[in-house]
């Protein structure tokens, strides 16, 4: 039977009952590409160049099916505009999947999930007992409590407002309370927690209506005194906000991030340049800078490697695939590493074990609010990516932080640009005993070949 599949949006999965045939493999082509086909055009030259050597690998009914898959990317390079190296890339990841897709697939029910994973939500953010959306925030776990600090309010018909409110939800009693407030208002702080204490390192804060630029304001909150202690300023010229922050023992490590944004025309400032601050003796240090400049990236520390994952470059809808390593003892970068299967930025991000999760983010071009719903874990031991189940509520420009094996969420923006929502989201991984099986080979295959287009288009 030929294969049934969702909208091209939310492309997920297809059921087969027997190994699929040519005609098969051409409707999926034709309904993935369906979208892009009316208005792109491209150059048959280029694509012909980086097709021929994977051609000659093919045999059969696959091969005869690349003349219909040569057709169909025609219309796509320009408008990707991308090189023979990832046109290579691209061609060669469609085929190898093809020819494993010939071999056959597992039948799936159609109402069955073949993604794993719970979400659910807590309270929503509120102060006073009123509603208070935030977006562009940082939270910080501190015990049973999690704080969400500074970030931007609503539109309030002149501008989104930059504010140092600080509220922390308690797990055990389920309530959100306001407390003291950051000594400066930032949005995109840089913020860590260290012995159970919150520190920001800088961040973003209000120029004007439309413009934010980095500063270099640091201070220390102690949750058991509910006081802020400030520290000296970040290094003149390392000022950053949106900074990957990550945390190993008493360091602090900021790398990339912005040096300004002007939320008006898209313009943003993003930066290689790598700092650490040592909380205990307070020192600044230069590290080497990223291999390219990366803002609103996903992070985490797995072993002696800081991981960078996604993010932008120079504005929300050039979001990037790649995964860079930062080796602690060797002091240096790591390219080669598999890639997103979805380029994203503004991800919230968490690290539970081996596996950095990345929730969200900005510049989906398949959807009207340009917000990805993904939810996608790179499993540091392996050198793999793992899909689970979507954001009910997809959002950017938030955080994230894991108590107790749940990921909590809160807030964020549910439009490009500035549309915020009060929603605390969590998620619970599956266990490994929990039952709960991993996705099908062929479908796995299948999300890959037909996602990666989508992970290069979006670069």
């Amino acid at each position: 039977m030929p294969p049934t599949m969702s909208d091209h949006t939310t492309v997920r999965s297809f059921t087969c009952a027997q190994p699929l045939g040519r005609a098969e493999y051409e409707l999926i082509i034709r309904q993935m590409l369906h979208p892009f086909l009316s208005d792109l055009h491209t150059s048959k030259a280029l694509l012909n160049r980086s097709l021929q050597a994977t051609v000659n690998h093919a045999a059969g009914p696959v091969r005869s099916l690349l003349t219909i898959i040569t057709v169909k990317f025609y219309t796509l390079l320009n408008w990707c505009s991308l090189d023979s190296y990832h046109t290579t890339k691209m061609i060669s990841t469609v085929v190898t999947g093809l020819l494993l897709l010939a071999s056959g697939c597992e039948a799936l029910p159609t109402n069955q999930t073949p993604l794993p994973g719970k979400w659910s939500t807590l309270p929503n953010i509120t102060l006073n007992g009123v509603e208070y959306p935030r977006q562009e925030h940082a939270a910080a776990l501190v015990g049973d409590e999690i704080f969400v600090l500074g970030g931007i309010l609503p539109w309030d018909g002149k501008e989104y407002a930059t504010t140092n409110i600080v509220q922390k939800y308690n797990m055990i009693t389920g309530t959100w309370t306001e407390t003291a407030p950051m000594p400066a208002a930032l949005n995109h702080a840089n913020v860590a927690v260290v012995d159970g204490k919150i520190y920001y390192l800088g961040g973003l804060e209000a120029v004007d209506e439309t413009y934010w630029n980095a500063t270099g304001k640091s201070a220390v909150y102690d949750p058991a005194t509910d006081e802020w202690t400030i520290l000296p300023s970040m290094p003149e010229g390392r000022e950053i906000g949106s900074a990957a922050t990550v945390v190993v023992d008493d360091v602090i490590y900021l790398p990339g991030g912005l040096a300004y944004t002007n939320i008006t025309y898209d313009q943003e400032g993003t930066v290689s340049r790598f700092s650490s601050y040592n909380v205990r003796t307070q020192e600044w240090k230069t590290l080497p800078d990223l291999p390219a400049p990366r803002d609103h990236a996903g992070k985490g520390i797995y072993g002696d490697m800081l991981y960078i994952l996604g993010g932008r470059e120079f504005g929300n809808k050039n979001v990037v695939s790649t995964v860079f390593g930062f080796n602690l003892t060797s002091q240096q970068w790591a390219t080669a590493f598999e890639p997103m299967p979805i380029a994203r930025g503004g991800v919230a991000s968490a690290t539970i074990g081996s596996l950095i999760f990345t929730a969200g983010g900005e510049g989906d071009r398949r959807t009207p609010t340009a917000v990805f719903p993904e939810m996608q874990a790179y499993d540091a031991a392996t050198n793999t990516w793992i899909d689970y189940a979507d954001m009910p509520l997809p959002v950017h420009g938030s955080d994230a932080v894991v108590y107790e094996g749940e990921i909590v969420i809160p807030g964020g923006g549910i439009v490009t640009g500035a549309t915020l929502t009060p929603v605390v989201q969590t998620f619970q991984p599956p266990l490994p005993d929990s039952g709960e099986k991993s996705m099908p080979l062929m479908v796995m295959v299948y999300r890959v070949v037909f996602g990666l287009p989508w992970m290069l288009f979006n670069r």
